[in-house]
């Protein structure tokens, strides 16, 4: 039962990292305003 759980949290990470980003994301990713790309 646990390694059934551990195996559903690592696919839902992997899914949550690999998974392809939207258009909104990007632009606010791109925006020169945003702080979360400065490196902090």
């Amino acid at each position: 039962m646990d390694i059934l759980l551990i195996i559903a949290i690592l696919a839902l990470v992997i899914f949550y990292i690999f998974r392809p980003t939207s258009k909104k994301e990007l632009k606010k990713f791109e925006d020169n305003d945003n702080w979360s790309n400065m490196g902090f």
